[in-house]
Order: C-alpha cells, then sequence, then structure tokens
C-alpha cells in the first residue's frame, strides 16, 4: 500500500492550466487515468508520494509546490 501525498488539488489545477494542459494530457504525462487525475483535481483521492515527484516533474514546478496553499504570484 502507498501513502498518499495531500497535495493541494487547487494548486494542482493551477500548475496544470499554467502550461495550458488539459486534463486528459497531464494524465498521459505521468501515465495516469483522466478519472485519476480529476479525483486529485477534485480532491477526491490522491496521488502517492512517487505520483507527486512525477507530476511535478512533468508540470515543470517544484515538488514542494503541490502543498503550498494558494498558487504563488
Amino acid at each position: 500500500m502507498t501513502t498518499p501525498a495531500y497535495i493541494n488539488p487547487l494548486i494542482l489545477q493551477w500548475a496544470r492550466r499554467r502550461r495550458h494542459l488539459r486534463i486528459s494530457t497531464a494524465a498521459g504525462l505521468v501515465g495516469k487515468s483522466t478519472n485519476d487525475w480529476v479525483e486529485w483535481e477534485d480532491g477526491l483521492s490522491f496521488p502517492s508520494f512517487s505520483d507527486a515527484m512525477v507530476i511535478a516533474r512533468a508540470l515543470k514546478i517544484p515538488h514542494g509546490y503541490l502543498w503550498l496553499t494558494k498558487p504563488p504570484t
């Protein structure tokens, strides 16, 4: 069993939109389903810590940004 990374769904959405990616494209970049990504952005489930690292690399943000309370300026 993997430990969930309780990332901020709003930051995930911000980072994806910042790169102008559709949900399906972002999910494909990290090897996950569109449904997984939608659940992450909706806060219904959370990625694993290893998935969070892949997400950060794919979205070109520092890993720690995923836990911010609001998007950086």
